[in-house]
């Protein structure tokens, strides 16, 4: 049995202990990691395992390479931003300069819904192990300008790095720090990207396609389609594109304004059309021109017979009301009027029509000839 003096020594031990361990708990403290730039980081995201706590990047002399890191705190973290210092080698004392990295916080999409099954094509429902979470939720993509964030306990807060290695970059490793500021302190992670002993031709070999809609664009910037402001911000996308060596660029053909006139005449205006091309033009994005797809699928989708041509919008000149034709009316016109506008623009040998988006699986023959009979119409 324990005296009334080592009781009393040993309620003051465990006191301390406990604060001790109170202490600890309550301790602020940001924890960075890195993982794979493939992988989506939520903001309820926990890793699975101990990660690396250094950058490593590897790509060749004029490449573009990215990373991914994630900030969380076990408080709540005001006016975080990072800094990168230019990355040296160490053997040869070359330089990657600070104007060849950047970073940028990865921001968040909310998803209101998954895509449903009549959305996913030839298949009945959508495969388990390709939805990406159930909705709703918030899905990181678009990367911010913001160069500060408050950041929620608790909260993985991804970060993209970019870096670019310079034509005639010598091989090697090249080291360097990233460093994030916080509210509560600043952690350092230490960079490595590794030089490899070739270089990326400036000429590109391979065609390489994105679709985007400028529909969307203009409002995820809130701006107006075709106003100075929206065709600055799609340079911007323009240029980026071609830093990306994509080269061919998606071209709606709704971009061409078709008016009629008292008389019955067609007036084709390409004032959006032209600008758009000679955008991605001045960038160096557009090695191709792919015109948007001339059709759809009818009834059953993907797996059913038929194939609709789009109709075609044109304005009533005196009116101002717009007139819907029937695909094989009005693209007749339309596509006709397009080619020798891209014949005289120099444009049309380097552009290629999208006639739909997925030929049917079990097309009938009366649907092939259909098909094969338009397309010679339109010079497809």
């Amino acid at each position: 049995m324990l005296n009334a003096k080592n009781k009393t020594f040993t309620i003051i031990i465990h006191a301390l202990i406990m604060t001790s361990m109170l202490f600890v708990s309550c301790k602020k403290r940001t924890e960075v990691y890195v993982i794979s730039p493939l992988e989506k980081v939520f903001k309820d995201t926990i890793p699975k395992s101990r990660l690396p706590k250094k950058v490593r990047l590897m790509c060749a002399s004029n490449e573009f390479e990215s990373a991914q890191f994630v900030i969380k705190s076990n408080v709540k973290l005001e006016n975080v931003s990072v800094r990168l210092t230019k990355l040296v080698n160490d053997e040869n004392g070359c330089e990657i300069s600070q104007d060849n990295l950047c970073w940028n916080f990865v921001g968040f999409v909310p998803v209101k819904r998954n895509t449903s099954d009549a959305e996913c094509g030839e298949h009945e429902y959508i495969p388990e192990g390709e939805l990406l979470r159930r909705a709703p939720f918030d899905c990181p993509d678009p990367l911010l300008e913001e160069e500060k964030l408050f950041i929620e306990a608790n909260r993985s807060q991804p970060v993209w790095i970019t870096a670019f290695v310079p034509s005639g970059t010598p091989p090697g490793i090249y080291r360097g720090n990233v460093t994030v500021v916080t509210s509560i302190g600043e952690e350092i992670m230490p960079i490595e990207l590794t030089v490899f002993p070739f270089e990326l031709p400036k000429q590109r070999h391979l065609y390489i396609t994105n679709w985007f809609e400028i529909g969307h664009i203009a409002k995820a910037h809130k701006v107006v389609e075709f106003s100075e402001e929206f065709w600055e911000i799609l340079g911007r996308y323009a240029k980026n594109l071609a830093q990306h060596r994509q080269n061919v660029i998606f071209t709606p053909w709704q971009l061409v304004k078709v008016y009629q006139e008292k008389n019955g005449e067609l007036i084709f205006d390409y004032t959006n059309f032209d600008r758009f091309v000679e955008t991605f033009q001045q960038a160096g994005a557009s090695d191709r021109i792919e015109l948007y797809h001339i059709a759809h699928h009818g009834k059953g989708g993907r797996a059913g017979k038929e194939i609709i041509l789009y109709k075609v919008e044109f304005i009533d000149r005196d009116t101002g009301k717009k007139i819907t034709q029937p695909g094989d009316q009005g693209l007749a016109a339309l596509l006709e009027d397009l080619y020798h506008h891209l014949q005289a623009k120099g444009w049309l040998e380097k552009t290629i029509i999208h006639v739909e988006d997925g030929f049917t699986i079990c097309p009938s023959a009366y649907a092939r000839r259909k098909n094969h009979r338009c397309y010679r119409q339109h010079r497809i």
